[in-house]
């Protein structure tokens, strides 16, 4: 791993971690050399990502949460902070197949509940993880990864999700807290209504076409100027909200 993505020694929480993006990027920052706290509604999938990454010789703690309960959340964060000291950096994995609940989803729930239901999760997941990094003051990042599928899909959910992290950025940026959104390839198409800045220039090559290198980068000091914005490792390119 090069050393503008080295964590060594830095804590992230990762939510929806037995979703396939959460488990790549679990992987990933474990590698890096960040400790995880892996989370996730699913005793077992979540229980099955922890193991993996154990055995691949890194530090990890399993928490089941279900993100709709604040209390939840919240104690789950503790439980990160407790075990390995601090949380440095979070990965929000947002997705139509994201089960809240601990239940499969099914497409013919409604697809107002099921909005309601993933953004009063991310809702609950921001408002933890920002009260830690403003109460210890040493700034931190939180990324929304908006994992694709294909075969179902809720298209309200990422302008939702992009008004969600907007605001949120804005608000956290005194306290050095960045907050940023990476879509999967084929979800581009939301870009449309955003300018390309020069940071995109600068976004590392490494990162570029993988959205799991993506989270990892803009965890690192290499991506400490980036807050408020739209990656699409499909285009490469960062968008100003």
């Amino acid at each position: 791993m090069e050393r503008t993505t080295d964590l060594k020694g830095k804590t992230v929480m990762v939510t929806n971690v037995a979703s396939s993006s959460g488990r790549r990027v679990a992987m990933l920052f474990s590698q890096a050399g960040a400790r995880v706290a892996a989370v996730d509604p699913d005793d077992i999938s979540g229980q099955k990502v922890a193991n993996g990454i154990r055995a691949a010789g890194g530090e990890v703690l399993f928490v089941k949460c279900n993100m709709t309960e604040a209390n939840e959340v919240q104690a789950a964060t503790e439980a990160a902070v407790a075990r390995f000291g601090s949380l440095d950096s979070a990965v929000n994995i947002v997705s139509w197949g994201s089960r809240w609940h601990g239940e499969a989803s099914d497409q013919r729930v409604d697809c107002d509940t099921l909005l309601d239901s993933c953004l009063r999760g991310l809702r609950n997941c921001l408002e933890a993880q920002t009260a830690y990094m403003r109460k210890h003051a040493k700034g931190g990042s939180i990324t929304f990864l908006r994992q694709s599928n294909p075969t179902a899909d809720l298209p309200q959910l990422d302008q939702a999700l992009v008004d969600l992290a907007r605001k949120a950025s804005r608000d956290q940026k005194q306290a050095n807290i960045r907050i940023n959104v990476v879509l999967e390839p084929w979800r581009a198409p939301i870009l449309t209504s955003h300018t390309s800045t020069e940071s995109s220039l600068a976004l590392h090559s490494d990162a570029l076409h993988d959205p799991a290198k993506s989270c990892l980068w803009l965890a690192s000091e290499a991506a400490s100027f980036v807050n408020g914005s739209v990656i699409s490792p499909e285009s490469g390119y960062a968008y100003a909200f």
